[in-house]
C-alpha cells in the first residue's frame, strides 16, 4: 500500500463495497490502518462515508477481533476515538476482542487518559451504574481496568478509576488478585528502584512533582473532553530534555505511594482476611450480609411467622481460584519498603502474619534479602517468640537467610562479592536472633549452617573459579612490572662521573622524580605479586570470602594500580633525559597520549574497585537507607 490517502478517500466515496474490504496481512481495513497511523483527517472522512451507507462497517474487527475504536483506543486519540463512537451503533462500544477487552480496557493498558475519559463516558450513556462495571472486567482472567492500569504502572489513570469505579478496589481476578496485589509487585516505588549516580540524583531532589488531583465524578461526566488531572509539569531548574527520564522516574516514585494510600483508604481486603491469606469466595461483606439474612429466615421460622416446606438452592459453581498470599505478604517478597512500613504503621499484628507455606514477613524478608524490610521489621518486633517461629518445614529465619537461590538478582556484582554479601547477609541475621535457634535442625535434620553450605556450593566454586582467574591475569601484569622495575632501578640516565660515581643529573628535579617512581614501582609490583599469590594459594573456605579474600584483592589490584602508573611517571621522566631541548615540546603530546591509555584501563577497572573497597569496609544491612 502506497498511503495515498486521498485516493482511498475517493475509492470510499465511490464504491461503499470497499468500507468492509480486508487490506492488511492482519485483516484491517482502511480504516484500521488510518487509525493506527494517527491520521486524524482521513479516520474522519473514512467515518463520514461508512456513516452514509453501513455503519456496521465500523465494527469490522481484525484477527485480534480489534475494530477500529479499539485501535483508537490502543494509540490513545480522544478525537479519533470520538469520530468513530459519535457516527456507529451504541454497541460498538461494547464489543470484545478476542481476549475479551472492550476499548476501555484497551485505553486502560494503554494509560491513555482522555481517550478512558471519553470511552467511560460512553460507557455510561449506554448502560446504568451497575451494568457499566461490566464493561471494566476482561473475562478470561478476571483483570479489570485498575488491575491493567496499575500493572502498567500508568498512575494518573488507576487514581481516575479509583474514584470513577470505587468498587473495583476490592475486586479480584481469577488468581484471587486485588489492584493492591499488583501495586506490590510494582517496580515504581523509591525503595525498588537501582541507584542512580551522583548527577542524576542532584537533579532528582531539584525536581518537584505535583500530588495527582481529581474533581467529582459528576464533573467527569459532563466535561469528558477536558482531562481531570493538571498536566503535573515539573517544575524543576533544568531543561525538559536533559532531566526527562529523572522526572519519570520521580513521577512514579511520588504517585506510586498515592496511590497505595488510596487503596489502603478504600480496600475491604487489607485485614480481613485469616493470616494474611485470601481463598476464592465473596467479599467480606457480601458474606456477612448473606448470613445475617439466613439467620433473619431461621429467626422467623423459629417463632412461627414463616413456614419452609422446601427450600432449593441453585448456585453457579465457580471456577476454583488459588489461594493468595495477603498484600503485605507479598509486599514483603517484592522488597516494597513504603507498603510494608504502611502497613506496620496501621497494623501491628502485620507481624504475625503467615503465607500458605506458614512463613512469617521476618522469614520472608529474610529469605529475599531485603535488608530494609528487615530491619523495618525487626524495629516492631516485641516479643523473642517472634523470632522463634517456623515454616511448615520447620525453617527458621536463620535457615531461610542460609538459603540460596541462583535465580535471585545479585545485590552486588560479581560472584565472589555475591559470595561475600551472602555470608554477611547470614551473619546479621544470625547475630539479630536468638542464640537458641542458632543450631536447631528443620524438618529434614538440616542446622542453619548445614543448609548455607549445601546451597552456597556452586557459588563458592564459581567465586574461587573467578578469583583464581582473575589474580592470575593481574600476577602475570605485576610480575612484568616488577622485572622492569628492577632494571630500571640499576640504570642512571645520562650516565655518572668518572672520578666518584656520581649521577650527572643528580640535582635536577626530573632525575628525583625517575629514582623515585622507579622505587614505588618495585615496591608496589613486588606487593601486587605478592597478594596476587596469595589469593591463588589460598584455601578458599567459606570464611575467607567474608574478608580475607577480598582485602588480598583489592590490596593487590591498588598495589597494580599504583605501579602501573609509576612506571609512566619512570619512563617519561627517564626518557626526557635523551631528547634534546628541540623535541622537548613535541614529546610532551606523546606522554600525555601514554598516560591517557593508562587511564582508560584504570577507569575501566574502577568500579570493581570501589564494590571492592566497599564491600570490604562498609556494613550493608544496618540502617541502611534506600535510596535513588
Amino acid at each position: 500500500m502506497q498511503h495515498k490517502w486521498k485516493d482511498i478517500v475517493e475509492i470510499y466515496k465511490e464504491n461503499p463495497r470497499a468500507h468492509k474490504m480486508r487490506i492488511t496481512h492482519k485483516g484491517g481495513t482502511a480504516l484500521h490502518l488510518a487509525v493506527i497511523e494517527r491520521r486524524k483527517d482521513i479516520v474522519s472522512e473514512l467515518v463520514q462515508e461508512i456513516s452514509k451507507k453501513d455503519k456496521g462497517a465500523l465494527e469490522i474487527q481484525n484477527d485480534r477481533g480489534d475494530t477500529p475504536l479499539h485501535n483508537a483506543a490502543s494509540v490513545g486519540c480522544e478525537i479519533m476515538c470520538k469520530y468513530i463512537v459519535k457516527a456507529s451503533n451504541p454497541s460498538l462500544i461494547g464489543i470484545r476482542t478476542k481476549n475479551t477487552e472492550i476499548a476501555l480496557f484497551i485505553a486502560a493498558i494503554n494509560g491513555n487518559n482522555e481517550a478512558f475519559l471519553f470511552l467511560h463516558k460512553g460507557c455510561s450513556e449506554i448502560s446504568d451504574s451497575n451494568d457499566c462495571y461490566s464493561y471494566t472486567r476482561r473475562s478470561n482472567n478476571g483483570d479489570n481496568i485498575l488491575h491493567a492500569a496499575i500493572n502498567n504502572e500508568h498512575f494518573e489513570l488507576p487514581y481516575k478509576i479509583i474514584h470513577l469505579y470505587g468498587d473495583l478496589v476490592n475486586s479480584v481476578n481469577e488468581k484471587g488478585l486485588t489492584p493492591f496485589h499488583c501495586l506490590d509487585k510494582s517496580s515504581a516505588f523509591k525503595s525498588c528502584s537501582y541507584d542512580l549516580g551522583l548527577w542524576k540524583r542532584l537533579i532528582y531532589q531539584c525536581i518537584v512533582v505535583k500530588e495527582i488531583k481529581f474533581e467529582d465524578r459528576k464533573n467527569v461526566v459532563q466535561n469528558w473532553s477536558q482531562s481531570t488531572i493538571p498536566s503535573n509539569e515539573m517544575q524543576g531548574i533544568f531543561p525538559a530534555i536533559f532531566d526527562k527520564f529523572v522526572k519519570e522516574l520521580k513521577k512514579k516514585h511520588k504517585w506510586s505511594v498515592q496511590i497505595m494510600d488510596e487503596l489502603f483508604k478504600r480496600s475491604e481486603f487489607i485485614y480481613k482476611h485469616r493470616d494474611a491469606g485470601m481463598k476464592k469466595g465473596k467479599l467480606s461483606s457480601e458474606e456477612e450480609d448473606e448470613d445475617d439474612d439466613m439467620e433473619e429466615v431461621f429467626k422467623s421460622v423459629k417463632e412461627g411467622k414463616k413456614i419452609i416446606i422446601i427450600i432449593i438452592i441453585t448456585k453457579e459453581k465457580l471456577p476454583e481460584m488459588e489461594e493468595t498470599d495477603g498484600i503485605a505478604l507479598m509486599a514483603v517478597k517484592y522488597g516494597v519498603v513504603e507498603i510494608v512500613k504502611k502497613f506496620l504503621e496501621e497494623f501491628p499484628a502485620t507481624i504475625h502474619d503467615r503465607d500458605k507455606k506458614m512463613k512469617t514477613i521476618l522469614i520472608l524478608a529474610a529469605e529475599n534479602r531485603h535488608p530494609q524490610i528487615y530491619n523495618l521489621i525487626k524495629e516492631n518486633v516485641l516479643s523473642e517468640t517472634t523470632f522463634l517461629r517456623a515454616d511448615s518445614d520447620e525453617n527458621n529465619v536463620l535457615h531461610a537467610a542460609a538459603k540460596y537461590n541462583e535465580n535471585r538478582p545479585w545485590p552486588i556484582p560479581g560472584v565472589a562479592l555475591q559470595m561475600q554479601w551472602e555470608i554477611k547477609w547470614f551473619e546479621f541475621v544470625k547475630a539479630s536472633i536468638p542464640t537458641g535457634i542458632t543450631f536447631r535442625p528443620n524438618l529434614h535434620e538440616k542446622t542453619p549452617e548445614e543448609v548455607f553450605s549445601e546451597t552456597h556450593k556452586d557459588l563458592m566454586k564459581e567465586g574461587r573459579e573467578w578469583l583464581i582467574k582473575t589474580s592470575e591475569s593481574c600476577s602475570v601484569v605485576a610480575a612484568l612490572i616488577a622485572g622492569v622495575a628492577f632494571a630500571t632501578t640499576a640504570s642512571v640516565p645520562g650516565g655518572t662521573l668518572d672520578t666518584i660515581g656520581k649521577p650527572i643529573f643528580e640535582k635536577q628535579l626530573a632525575f628525583q622524580v625517575f629514582s623515585i617512581s622507579s622505587l614505588i614501582t618495585l615496591c608496589f609490583s613486588f606487593t601486587a605479586l605478592v597478594m596476587f599469590l596469595a589469593v591463588i594459594t589460598s584455601r578458599f573456605q567459606e570464611k575467607d570470602f567474608t574478608r580475607s579474600l577480598p582485602l588480598k584483592l583489592l590490596l593487590g589490584l591498588s598495589s597494580l594500580f599504583v605501579s602501573t602508573g609509576a612506571t609512566l611517571v619512570c619512563f617519561c621522566t627517564g626518557h626526557f633525559f635523551m631528547i634534546g631541548d628541540r623535541l622537548k615540546n613535541a614529546a610532551y603530546p606523546v606522554y600525555a597520549l601514554t598516560c591517557f591509555q593508562a587511564s582508560i584501563f584504570a577507569a575501566a577497572q574502577f568500579p570493581l574497585y570501589i564494590d571492592l573497597f566497599l564491600s570490604i569496609f562498609r556494613n550493608p544491612f544496618k540502617h541502611r537507607r534506600y535510596r535513588v
